[in-house]
């Protein structure tokens, strides 16, 4: 499934991490894409986040808000602060 958002498409770590397991997003990554998940947090929750690439506490705080608002599980049953498929594609249909 290719992404469709402006902001997501043709970028290779979000494509990966919505498509497989091993490519998911965690704290500690950072690049042009983490960029990218900060800008849509940003625009979508308002969560005014420093856009630096940087998948710090912040943000991954603010990506464990934008799961529990939209009650997206992980395969526990719970609401982490991981970006996988299920968020790469809530964040991307939300862009």
């Amino acid at each position: 499934m290719a992404l469709q958002s402006q902001l997501f498409r043709g970028d290779p770590k979000l494509e990966a991490a919505a498509i497989s397991d091993p490519a998911h997003i965690f704290q500690g990554a950072n690049g042009p894409h983490v960029v990218k998940i900060q800008q849509a947090l940003n625009q979508l929750d308002g969560t005014a986040l420093t856009q630096d690439g940087i998948y710090g506490p912040r943000t991954a705080g603010a990506v464990s808000a934008f799961k529990q608002k939209r009650r997206i599980l992980n395969f526990e049953g719970k609401i982490d602060n991981i970006v996988g498929k299920k968020t790469t594609a809530a964040l991307d249909t939300e862009m």
